[in-house]
């Protein structure tokens, strides 16, 4: 193919990575770029028929869990910075989401046929994906849930309000993997009952119910519907209950074939891969978000040095350092397509933001390794009541005020 004049192409996009930081962080200090980026996923999607997963060197590999473009589209849009007709980019979301004849002829043979085919599939027949029919069937089904819900999003923005309903009902399919009795996401047989027995420790990698993980690690997963999902579990308590235990329970891991990308352990947190990456941050869905602040500051401490082998995990195209840049900035973004942020533990004591309304300064007074705790936050100098802020109150500019503590608040 050859590009129009002004396009420019870009390629090697972790997508199953990046798109939980790296590109929000970019729709805040480069949004031109970050546009640009949309525009070549849906390219991606116009010249081979199915959006981009993990392009590498201009090619398709088809790697990695669902279809993770759309969150970075969904992000875009719900920031206004999509660029294009939004209902091709539906339709690039949506034909991208089901099993099709013509994608499983294309890659008859190949290992990518497993790998965009046969989870959709099972999706769109039964509603979930069973775990005695293909492996990873959990991490899938969560996935898909989330990235049909950003599907959903596109969708509505672009005033194809049928298929936002559609997408909306399949993003609850989540429900569908969690167990009430031990409140973590299991896998489902055929037969609807859930897989037995069950050793939240166990992972094999590529051959169990999980993607280089266990039910552990993939048992919070279920971002764009924090509050139903915490309600079903058993309320804010639990959640916090659940994320005590995740965090200092024995970082154990059993299976003879377990992933080696987990890595970077607090308890189960495996901060060195992305599924564990917005977990800290969900302490501030409970009464406790000093207990999110710690962690943090913990992770940030221990897990990112000036040596060698300073980052925990692999860097995944930007992914690692990106949480960095934005959880020493004082703010994570939970849920790409919600443009809402919480905030954390700031590691900087200034930092001034170029944005489209002028500057958005971080000012943190009292800040040290002993200071660790959030006691107040300002923004525009009126006192936050709820650790949240909009991707609006950053890029019109103004001023984020965190006084630090060394006793929790």
């Amino acid at each position: 193919h050859r590009a129009e004049p002004g396009y420019v192409n870009y390629s090697v996009f972790s997508l199953w990575d990046t798109f939980r930081a790296l590109h929000p962080l970019m729709t805040i200090i480069q949004p031109e770029r970050a546009a640009d980026w949309g525009k070549v996923l849906v390219q991606g999607y116009k010249e081979g028929g199915i959006l981009p997963k993990w392009p590498l060197a201009s090619s398709y590999t088809g790697c990695m869990v669902g279809y993770p473009a759309v969150s970075v589209l969904a992000d875009l849009v719900t920031k206004d910075l999509a660029e294009g007709d939004l209902n091709v980019w539906a339709e690039a979301g949506a034909r991208s989401s089901v099993y099709r004849d013509d994608l499983a002829e294309k890659f008859k043979g190949t290992r990518e046929l497993d790998l965009i085919t046969l989870h959709p599939y099972y999706k769109e027949k039964y509603g979930f994906v069973p775990a005695d029919s293909v492996p990873e069937s959990v991490s899938w089904g969560l996935e898909m849930a989330y990235y049909d819900w950003c599907i959903s999003q596109i969708a509505a923005k672009a005033g194809n309000t049928e298929l936002a309903k559609e997408y909306a009902a399949k993003a609850e399919y989540y429900k569908r993997y969690l167990d009430p009795d031990t409140k973590m996401m299991r896998g489902v047989m055929g037969d609807g009952s859930f897989r037995t027995p069950f050793n939240p420790r166990y992972s094999s990698h590529m051959k169990s119910d999980y993607t280089e993980g266990n039910a552990f690690q993939w048992s919070f997963f279920a971002p764009h519907d924090m509050d139903n999902f915490i309600e079903t579990i058993g309320g804010k308590k639990e959640l916090e209950t659940r994320l005590d235990t995740l965090f200092t329970t024995s970082s154990h891991v059993d299976g003879e074939e377990a992933s080696g990308d987990i890595t970077g352990l607090i308890g189960q947190y495996a901060h060195g891969n992305e599924p564990s990456h917005h977990m800290a941050y969900l302490y501030n869905w409970t009464d406790a978000p000093w207990k999110g602040q710690e962690r943090l500051d913990q992770i940030m401490q221990n897990f990112y040095t000036n040596e060698p082998d300073g980052i925990i995990g692999n860097e995944d195209c930007g992914q690692m350092s990106a949480w960095y840049v934005m959880s020493a900035l004082g703010f994570y973004q939970v849920a790409p397509g919600i443009p809402v942020y919480t905030l954390g533990r700031p590691m900087v004591d200034k930092a001034l933001i170029h944005v489209k309304g002028g500057i958005f300064e971080i000012l943190v007074k009292n800040n040290s390794a002993a200071n660790k705790y959030v006691k107040e936050v300002k923004l525009n100098g009126k006192i936050l009541d709820t650790p949240f802020i909009s991707h609006n109150d950053i890029v019109k500019g103004g001023k984020l005020e965190f006084v630090m503590s060394n006793t929790h608040n």
